[in-house]
């Protein structure tokens, strides 16, 4: 994943590059594998601002995940219901979220694709149908490693 942004990133810069150096009747930049981007003296691989802050969050590589927990209906007892948490705006990917029903991971648990957002940031959607019964205490225990413990993350229930 890494080695595939670094390619998207290269390719656009080696663009703006090779724009600015037409322009300027420069060389543009060029390719290493063992330093990314290297630039003629006089040429400039500069990315636009949004791009460069990016890329500097993801330079530092990490990104605690924001995280919901709720039901897709409001709860009602002995009613079916699905029991979602949704983690995002977390990187790197690797992420693992297990869906607890009284403390105890829970069956049939189903996820979405892991996807990512505008800022290349991650999201994934966990989720599992029950049945409340105004006892049960549902939560989500998300590990990631911009967390320095499991996260444990409980539903709140009043119906």
């Amino acid at each position: 994943m890494a080695r595939d942004l670094s390619l998207l990133f290269f390719a656009f810069a080696f663009c703006i590059s090779s724009l600015e150096a037409t322009q300027k009747n420069r060389p543009a930049a060029v390719w290493s594998e063992e330093v990314g981007i290297t630039v003629d003296e006089e040429a400039t691989a500069r990315p636009v601002a949004g791009i460069e802050h990016t890329l500097r969050k993801l330079e530092a590589g990490e990104e605690a995940p924001s995280v919901q927990v709720y039901f897709r209906h409001p709860a009602e007892k002995g009613k079916e219901n699905t029991f979602h948490c949704y983690a995002e705006s977390f990187h790197p990917p690797k992420i693992n979220i297990t869906l607890l029903k009284n403390g105890i991971p829970m069956e049939n648990v189903q996820q979405s694709d892991l996807s990512f957002k505008k800022d290349w940031t991650f999201e994934r959607l966990v989720y599992a149908k029950v049945i409340p019964d105004g006892k049960a205490e549902f939560a989500c225990k998300v590990e990631h490693i911009t967390l320095p413990q499991p996260m444990i993350y409980k539903l709140d229930q009043e119906y």
